[in-house]
C-alpha cells in the first residue's frame, strides 16, 4: 500500500497510514517499512527530501529502533538504489557519528562503487572500527576491482580470502 501510495506521488497520504500505524502497533514500522517509504521519496524527490523523510521516522518508532544500524542501512541502501553513490557517500558522513555503523552498512557503501579509491577508504575504514570483512565484503571489492580492471588487487584479496579462511562455498 505504502508502494503505491509513493507511486502515485501521495506522500501525505503515506505519513498519515504510518502515524496511524504507530497509534495502532508501532511493530509495523519496520527498517524495510522505512526503506520501501524512503525509496520512492528517493525515486521522485530531491536528496534533500529522502533524508528530511528519513527524519520524520525518528518521530514514529521508539528511539532504541531508530538510531540502529537497520534504520541508518535502510536510507543508505535507497539511496545507493535511487540517488548516486556520492549521496550515499556525503549522507553516511554526516550521520556516522548518530549511528553505529555496521558490517552491512559498509557491504552496502561497498557495493556500489566503480571508483577502487572510495571503496578501499570505506573498507579501511571498516577495518579501523574493528568490524572483520565476510564472503559479501570481499565479493563487492573483488567486483570493483574487475570493474575497474585492477586484476591484481582483486586476486591478491582473493588471496587474502584464502589466508583469512572466507571462501565463496561453504568448507
Amino acid at each position: 500500500m505504502l508502494y503505491i501510495l509513493g507511486r502515485n506521488r501521495k506522500f501525505d497520504q503515506i505519513w498519515e497510514v504510518l502515524i496511524e500505524a504507530k497509534r495502532k502497533d508501532r511493530s509495523l514500522i519496520t527498517p524495510r517499512t522505512m526503506q520501501v517509504v524512503l525509496g520512492r521519496v528517493a525515486k521522485l524527490s530531491s536528496l534533500r527530501q529522502t533524508v528530511e523523510s528519513f527524519w520524520k521516522f525518528k518521530r514514529l518508532v521508539p528511539p532504541h529502533f531508530f538510531h540502529t544500524s537497520a534504520s541508518l542501512n535502510a536510507l543508505l541502501t535507497t539511496l545507493c538504489q535511487e540517488k548516486t553513490m556520492t549521496d550515499a557517500r556525503n549522507v553516511y558522513h554526516s550521520l556516522k557519528h548518530q549511528f553505529q555503523p555496521d558490517l552491512q552498512t559498509f557491504n552496502i557503501l561497498l557495493s556500489g562503487w566503480r571508483s577502487s579509491e572510495e571503496a578501499e577508504a570505506f573498507f579501511h575504514e571498516m577495518r579501523e572500527k574493528g568490524l572483520k570483512p565476510d564472503v559479501v565484503t570481499y565479493n563487492s571489492l573483488i567486483d570493483v576491482y574487475c570493474k575497474a580492471r585492477e586484476m591484481d588487487k582483486a586476486y591478491k584479496l582473493i588471496d587474502k580470502m584464502r589466508e583469512d579462511h572466507i571462501y565463496f562455498l561453504p568448507a
